[in-house]
């Protein structure tokens, strides 16, 4: 008792309590103190050495990822905004998301007037017959979405403000008619016809 009041500050640190903490080290402990021998005395030395090794390697290890692994956000990161096209690239460096295409108006009453305004159909301009008969198969807003696309060559952004759909939706059904045409090659090719 008079060794542990004496010891108090010593045995109150951290890497000590971690050590003392172990059973195997507190039965040396105890060892070491009721029976001050040499061979006590070095076997709880050794531990405590080996005990200290693991708890700097640790500690060695986990600095060195943090770091690690900082070093490699911020490279990331400085990657990423490099390499960006210039109208992906936000206005302020701040935490504004604004970029300069958001900020180009592209004049989208001029393109849905046209639209509006054309005579002509889709399947008009198909020449080849088995074409034709695929893509009678489409729904008309599958129909729709190709036409704005092939012959207007509108994005999905623009053709979804069109059709009051969002851009989500036009993406949906300009893949599942692209997939459709596709199939329907693949069975008119083994088959002969569709």
């Amino acid at each position: 008792m008079n060794f542990i009041q004496q010891y108090k500050r010593g045995l109150s640190n951290r890497v000590v309590k971690s050590f003392l903490y172990n059973q195997e080290h507190f039965h040396l402990f105890l060892k070491a103190i009721c029976f001050p021998t040499a061979d006590n005395i070095e076997e709880l030395n050794q531990a405590f050495r080996r005990h200290y090794i693991v708890i700097r390697l640790t500690h060695y290890l986990s600095k060195l990822l943090s770091h690690t692994s900082r070093d490699y956000y911020h490279k990331h990161k400085k990657r990423q905004y490099h390499c960006l096209l210039i109208f992906d690239q936000p206005i302020n460096k701040g935490d504004s998301v604004e970029t300069i295409g958001n900020l180009i108006d592209i004049n989208e009453s001029d393109t849905a007037e046209k639209v509006i305004n054309k005579q002509d159909n889709f399947l008009e301009h198909i020449e080849d017959s088995s074409l034709y008969h695929i893509l009678t198969t489409l729904s008309k807003r599958q129909l729709e979405i190709l036409e704005l696309s092939f012959l207007d060559n509108l994005t999905h952004k623009q053709i979804a403000k069109i059709l009051g759909i969002t851009p989500q939706a036009v993406s949906k059904s300009y893949r599942q008619a692209v997939k459709k045409l596709a199939e329907a090659y693949k069975m008119r090719d083994s088959y002969g016809t569709v």
